[in-house]
């Protein structure tokens, strides 16, 4: 029997340490697929960003909790700038530390 709130969803972006997270296939327009690629993150409570170590990729050195209206924020600028009618969004680990709170940092 499934446990907790389903209704509670939750997006998560990964990369190695150096890398970026990305969105793939997010639509700059027309206005209708502009909103529903939009809706893929206002969807959910958080986002979550984790990053893993280059040496280990199977090990997560960080991971930052990300409100989705400041996802979305980028998300229409990098949308704004793109010469393409369907884009990657990327998101450093560095626009993650400014934007996000850190949830889970590796202590070893």
């Amino acid at each position: 029997m499934p446990r907790g709130n389903q209704a509670r969803k939750y997006e998560y972006l990964s990369c190695k340490e150096g890398g970026t997270g990305q969105l793939d296939r997010m639509f700059k327009e027309p206005a209708d697929k502009r909103a529903e690629s939009l809706s893929r993150i206002t969807r959910n409570r958080k986002v979550y960003f984790a990053v893993f170590y280059e040496a280990n990729q199977t090990k997560c050195k960080v991971i930052y909790e990300l409100e989705p209206r400041v996802v979305v924020e980028e998300t229409n600028r990098q949308l704004d700038q793109s010469r393409n009618a369907i884009s990657h969004v990327g998101f450093s680990e560095d626009w993650a530390q400014e934007n996000g709170r850190v949830v889970y940092h590796d202590r070893t």
